[in-house]
């Protein structure tokens, strides 16, 4: 083959070369079943990246060991469980979001006391950081653990794994959020508790 001497000629005949590579690498992706471009990429139609979510019903089976309890709270379904955790037991509040996209799971700490203590307080925001993607709130004057968990690719063990990690969670940062902490009765160092037990 002899190539063209003049300027636009070599241009032209480059520009030619990279477009045939490029619709050859397309091709070779788009027949890779592995390749996830192959797949749609980030398309969230493609049923490789939707996953299983529970419904409801396979939501309360998965808590069945947890002495679980149903209840309807104004027709949307809400299950009360007891997680034992050493020389506690723990009481949960799970249900689905409205959307079904999330589980939510609820713990409350303790009652706000008339006095509070602003450096406790900011220990406990503090501490937000740490446990992520559990969080701390304040919610009808009590002080909560709040556990939202996506609902997708998750089986009767792993969503028992998510409140297993909750309970642990809420034991070790009890120094935190016990009453007398929180009245300003007692003195704990701001970074006393459990790091995040998602991140072992």
């Amino acid at each position: 083959m002899r190539l063209p001497t003049n300027r636009f000629s070599l241009l032209c005949l480059v520009g030619l070369c990279v477009t045939t590579l490029a619709f050859s690498a397309a091709k070779l992706l788009a027949a890779d079943p592995a390749n996830p471009l192959a797949q749609g990429g980030n398309n969230s139609a493609a049923p490789a990246a939707q996953g299983s979510s529970l419904t409801t019903e396979q939501l309360g089976n998965a808590l069945s060991s947890y002495n679980k309890n149903t209840i309807n709270d104004n027709g949307q379904v809400v299950y009360s469980i007891t997680v034992p955790k050493g020389k506690w037991n723990l009481n949960f509040i799970v249900n689905l979001s409205p959307n079904g996209t999330v589980i939510w799971m609820t713990n409350g700490l303790t009652a706000m006391p008339d006095k509070v203590s602003t450096d406790a307080l900011l220990n406990v925001l503090k501490k937000n950081t740490d446990i992520g993607p559990m969080f701390f709130s304040i919610a009808h004057g009590s002080l909560r653990m709040n556990y939202p968990v996506a609902n997708c690719n998750l089986t009767a063990d792993s969503l028992k794994e998510k409140v297993e990690a909750m309970a642990s969670t809420v034991v070790d940062v009890e120094p935190l959020w016990n009453a007398d902490t929180l009245a300003g009765n007692s003195t704990q160092p701001a970074q006393q508790g459990a790091s995040n037990p998602l991140a072992k």
